[in-house]
């Protein structure tokens, strides 16, 4: 199998967003979203990429496994479900502890009352998270702020709310910033330009020098990626960020797809 970006060099962040498909308890075996049989796929890629900083997304706590299999034994998470503690859906952010060190994070629920634990935002149907953490880059000793969330699918008032909140969340952090996520509904990047007009950011398969793999939508479903499917997973970029390399990647393992979103990735410089 091909790597596209892997680990990356002293002075470089690998920054991926990978929705990795919540388990929805299929159990026929033949089903593409049966998880038993997607997640050594999932640690597979992993193990490919090596990714210094993963946002991850749609994952229950007992999907956390496969990540932490594909990932060297160092590596940290932070994060906690969308229900409390392991209960609920999680947007964890894994790191990389020789390579970046963490000064701080929160998690808030994007609603009315971010504080509270297991708050429904608007017309959403279930709680949703957003993750916010401070990094410094050790080879550089540069701080830098890394935003991972899954805004609603299907609920467009809790997008265009949530984006607000994120917006209002990103302005304070006054540093370089990088934000991973499932943000958008399918045929629907309203929420996504929202972020990048309003909170300066660059979507970084627009600013990256080289491209490694041809644009297809993010959320293929298992199928063939295709150029006009929706594009609703981003790594986004603040203007004091280099984006060196940016690919969306479409590996599949024998035909068998790790998650119904392909990660996307990018090589970014500080």
């Amino acid at each position: 199998m091909r790597t596209l970006i892997g680990e990356a060099r002293r002075g470089e962040l690998h920054v991926m967003s990978f929705d990795i498909g919540l388990d929805t308890g299929r159990t026929d075996p033949a089903d593409p979203a049966h998880w038993p049989t997607r997640e050594p796929l999932v640690s597979r890629l992993l193990e490919l990429e090596q990714p210094t900083l993963l946002g991850a997304q749609g994952a229950l706590f007992h999907q956390l496994r496969s990540i932490e299999d594909g990932l060297p034994q160092r590596y940290r998470m932070i994060g906690a479900g969308s229900e409390g503690g392991s209960h609920g859906e999680h947007c964890p952010v894994f790191y990389d502890p020789l390579r970046v060190r963490l000064e701080a994070w929160e998690q808030w629920w994007l609603s009315d009352c971010p504080d509270r634990v297991g708050s429904v935002g608007w017309d959403a149907d279930r709680p949703r998270v957003a993750l916010h953490a401070r990094f410094v880059e050790l080879a550089t000793e540069r701080a830098f702020c890394l935003l991972n969330t899954r805004l609603d699918p299907a609920a467009p008032e809790a997008r265009r709310q949530a984006t607000t909140m994120l917006v209002r969340r990103l302005r304070e952090c006054g540093l370089p910033t990088v934000v991973t996520g499932d943000v958008a509904g399918a045929g629907d990047a309203d929420s996504t330009w929202e972020l990048v007009r309003t909170a300066h950011l660059t979507d970084s398969w627009s600013s990256a020098s080289q491209r490694v793999t041809p644009l297809v939508g993010t959320r293929h479903g298992y199928a063939e990626p295709q150029p006009d499917a929706p594009r609703v997973d981003w790594v986004l970029t603040s203007p004091a960020v280099r984006v060196l390399q940016a690919g969306v990647n479409t590996t599949a393992f024998l035909g068998r797809r790790p998650s119904d979103h392909a990660p996307v990735q990018a090589l970014l410089r500080l």
